[in-house]
């Protein structure tokens, strides 16, 4: 169940993308919509493996202006929420607020001692610069 989730999770993305990058929505498109499905198939299994993948469906559909084709790199964390850096702070906080118990002891000394070693360079550099 959550396999098919994900596929039309990316079936959805890529088709919403491509909207926004060439004004064209292809969800209304019975002849894209299966080569879509497709590539979105095989993209996941090759993220599977990889950190990112490329879609090329050359001839998608086609306008006025002549042929489209579809091209787009899709990287492992397609489905992440896109966030400033302001909010890097509260999404790490939630991110690490759904681990298991034992992965979350171990991520958050992880971030402990990161945030001591950040504060004691920071000292050192203090120190010898003035």
């Amino acid at each position: 169940m959550e396999t098919k989730r994900k596929h039309m999770s990316l079936v959805d993305y890529i088709v919403k993308k491509y909207k926004k990058e060439n004004g064209i929505d292809l969800s209304t498109d019975s002849m894209a919509m299966p080569r879509i499905n497709e590539a979105a198939t095989k993209a996941l299994i090759e993220l599977k493996s990889m950190y990112a993948t490329e879609i090329n469906i050359p001839f998608i559909t086609a306008d006025k202006e002549g042929p489209k084709h579809l091209k787009m790199r899709i990287t492992e964390d397609w489905n992440k929420p896109e966030f400033s850096v302001s909010d890097k702070n509260e999404y790490v906080f939630q991110k690490h607020r759904n681990l298991p118990k034992k992965e979350t002891k171990s991520k958050g000394m992880i971030l402990i001692v990161l945030a001591m070693l950040t504060a004691v360079l920071t000292g050192i550099l203090v120190f010898f610069l003035s």
